[in-house]
Order: C-alpha cells, then structure tokens, then sequence
C-alpha cells in the first residue's frame, strides 16, 4: 500500500517540478521585459511572484 502511494505522489511531485521551472522561465521573460526600467510595471495578466 505504501508502494501505491509512492507511485501517486510521484507524478504529482513532478508536475510540480514542471510547473516550477515554467514559473521560473516566465520570470525571467518579464523581469527581462522590464529590465530597462528601474521598478517592474507589470501588463494585466502579468502574474509575478518573485
């Protein structure tokens, strides 16, 4: 049973893994963006958690 839930955790550890390195890319697309200017203005729909 122990075995089972491992194998159900691990799917999941991954794809938030996945969605981490995603957040990252997006981050450094945006700061990338703004990097011209001193403070980060964000557009609607840009959702930044530094």
């Amino acid at each position: 049973q122990l075995e089972r839930l491992d194998d159900m955790a691990r799917p999941k550890k991954m794809a938030l893994i996945h969605v981490n390195r995603t957040l990252r890319k997006n981050r450094n697309d945006i700061l990338k963006k703004y990097k011209q200017r001193r403070w980060i203005m964000p557009e609607p729909g840009d959702v930044i958690e530094l």
